[in-house]
């Protein structure tokens, strides 16, 4: 047993004979595989109970898919290999790496084959509204005191707000926008008012650099071309044409889609806001960090910060990724000899693994490495600055961080202070700080103990000696990337690679 666990242990096997008399209350107990939430009773505990079990749920699926997905890629470009336990290829990084190499002989490197692949990588955004909404669950839960005047305050995006940036600021019941404003424009017009950027097609009155996809000439090699010779694809030169993009691109042609303006300095934005909503709300898409901030202030409600935290990692665990798209192209000419249904079959088959294996990256990234694969937020967004009042979730002694098995580098990214959270919370749950009734006692410790094995599985620290006494001498924690969600994410950065050959 985890030694941080003993003293809840020891209050659960007080609370024995309250079970013997209620065993109704006690058993059968909850568990976060099981997805249990309401193992204890205290929204603040059973929240990131139920954070956990929701993560783990989707990230063992997800690990399922991967080891589905390239066993039957390996098998189409003809990998020997022997099968694992479930009869499926358990791929390592070496594995992913030959098989890769197969696939990139086969389609890129025979005479006669022309391959490009497209990619459109997936946007993921935190609920602020469920965010909110648990929030204020939890604090009238705890016995705070929830004024409805200030439930705004409760929900800020301090990476990008993609929606409107709610502030009181503003007259007549407008909002103010907090980041830059884009208003929508009417196909193949720009208002006066619109600036150098534009979200959807820009019809460029200048050439130059296109970072989505090109319709027109490219100056250098395009991922994919029209039957007469026209760039439709990334381009890596000078575009001359249009350019699409779902992020915002200088434009100083035409724009179709949305196009950024000045607000209102009276009624604030009219249309979409993206920024930091650094004074207000975010009504609408989170890509980056939840801030939630309280309605009272923590000297009149200890659950407020508790509350807090608890929503930061429900935030997470219910994270929304738009899907991805991956178009793999593949032109055949007189100068092949081989097998062309094979070829187109393999063709066929990696564009599905590709966007199936996206469908998860863009979450998995975010959660364990901080990287956003579309570049719009960044380390800072995700990542709250270290602050010794954000007990316990940014926990900042490095003793802390060994014994709760977090890297101090990553400590305050998403999946690593979810487990340090609850490792601080197992041992605290008996402090008499929670709603914990003597019938449901019994339960927490299990659940929290099964909490931290599930986040183990995922996010797998490479063993080191701990026997010491002194926490601070114990050898710092270092990531395995053999196992869990890093065996997933940097395979699937392998294949996703392959992208890299287009246009060569």
């Amino acid at each position: 047993m985890r030694p941080a666990l003993r003293a809840l242990w020891l209050g659960a096997a007080l609370s024995s004979a309250a079970c013997e008399e209620t065993l109704e209350a006690c058993a059968p107990c909850g568990l976060p595989s099981e997805g249990a939430v309401n193992v204890s009773g205290d929204a603040r505990l059973d929240g990131v109970l139920e954070a956990i079990g929701r993560t783990s749920q989707w990230g063992q699926r997800a690990m399922a898919d991967y080891d589905r997905r390239v066993d039957a890629l390996a098998h189409a470009a003809g990998y020997a290999h022997e099968e694992g336990p479930e009869g499926r290829l358990k791929a390592t990084a070496a594995d992913v790496g030959q098989i890769a190499a197969l696939v990139r002989a086969a389609l890129f490197e025979q005479a006669g084959v022309t391959t490009s692949i497209e990619v459109e990588s997936p946007r993921c955004a935190v609920d602020m509204k469920l965010a909110l909404a648990r929030q204020i669950s939890c604090e009238e839960a705890s016995d705070c005191y929830v004024d409805s005047s200030c439930d705004t305050a409760l929900a800020a995006c301090t990476g990008l707000c993609v929606g409107r940036c709610a502030t009181s600021s503003g007259t007549d019941g407008e909002d103010l926008c907090g980041g830059s404003c884009y208003v929508d424009v009417d196909a193949g017009t720009a208002p006066e008012e619109c600036l150098s950027l534009c979200i959807g097609t820009c019809a460029a009155g200048t050439a130059g650099s296109c970072p989505g996809r090109c319709r027109g000439t490219c100056s250098g090699p395009c991922s994919s071309y029209t039957a007469d010779g026209v760039c439709d694809g990334a381009c890596g030169g000078v575009c001359s044409g249009s350019c699409a993009s779902v992020t915002p691109i200088a434009c100083d042609g035409l724009c179709y889609g949305s196009c950024l303006v000045d607000p209102d300095p009276v009624n604030g934005c009219a249309g979409t806001c993206r920024g930091d909503c650094a004074e207000g709300a975010c009504d609408g898409d989170c890509r980056g960090h939840l801030r939630p901030e309280g309605c009272d202030l923590p000297s009149r409600c200890d659950g407020v910060m508790a509350c807090q935290e608890t929503v930061k990692d429900l935030a997470w665990a219910y994270l929304t990724c738009d899907p991805a798209a991956v178009r793999v192209h593949v032109d055949l000419d007189a100068a092949f000899t081989g097998d062309t249904p094979a070829l187109l079959g393999l063709a066929a088959l990696l564009e599905r693994t590709l966007a199936g294996l996206l469908g998860d990256y863009g979450r998995m990234s975010l959660l364990v490495d901080g990287v956003d694969p579309l570049g719009e937020i960044g380390p800072a967004d995700l990542v709250e600055p270290a602050d010794a009042a954000a007990r316990p979730y940014a926990i900042t002694d490095h003793a802390q961080l060994v014994a709760a098995g977090v890297p101090d580098d990553r400590a305050s990214l998403p999946l690593f202070a979810m487990r340090a959270r609850a490792s601080r919370l197992a041992a605290e749950a008996t402090s008499g700080d929670y709603k914990i009734s003597a019938g449901s006692m019994s339960c927490v410790q299990p659940a929290f103990e099964e909490a931290l094995a599930l986040t183990d599985a995922l996010i797998p620290i490479a063993v080191r000696d701990t026997s010491g006494s002194d926490p601070g001498a114990w050898p710092a924690p270092v990531i395995d990337r053999t196992r869990g969600l890093f065996r997933v994410l940097d395979g699937a950065t392998a294949l996703l690679g392959l992208n890299a050959e287009s246009g060569k």
